[in-house]
């Protein structure tokens, strides 16, 4: 199965271990937390541009 087995230690969490296909899973989530987290910071710091403003120039650029 999917799910991680955990293994103890005189009755303390010591290890898990889990499928390749669920730590796959795992590191995409993560992956994914640490993108919204920065572009969360981008927003913080006014890093941002007006969606329809890069469009109108793209169109311009590219001719479409």
């Amino acid at each position: 199965t999917d799910e991680p087995v955990f293994i103890t230690k005189n009755g303390y969490s010591d290890m898990v271990v889990m499928s390749n296909q669920a730590y796959d899973k795992l590191i995409e989530q993560i992956h994914l937390y640490q993108l919204v987290a920065e572009a969360e910071q981008d927003v913080e710091e006014g890093n941002v541009f007006d969606g329809e403003e890069v469009l109108s120039e793209m169109r311009a650029k590219y001719g479409y």
